[in-house]
């Protein structure tokens, strides 16, 4: 499981896919504005049950937050 800290946030990454997967026109979309990449993008953070995408260089990771735990006595 690879781990992957932004600020002083964890998450786990599920899934880390080119920047080019991504493109509408790979599913037949004929758009290639933000509103579309996003809609792909969201598609597949829903289908790996994550709640979080981050980028890093041409990369997308899916990702899901690690919460902090909480130590009951």
């Amino acid at each position: 499981m690879k781990i992957f800290y932004n600020g002083n946030q964890a998450y786990q990454v599920v899934r880390k896919l080119h920047i080019s997967t991504f493109d509408p026109r790979r599913y037949g979309v004929n758009r290639t504005d933000e509103d579309a990449y996003m809609s792909i993008c969201r598609l597949w953070k829903d289908e790996h049950h994550c709640d979080h995408v981050l980028r890093q260089g041409e990369d997308f990771m899916l990702c899901r937050t690690i919460k902090d735990v909480k130590i009951i006595e």
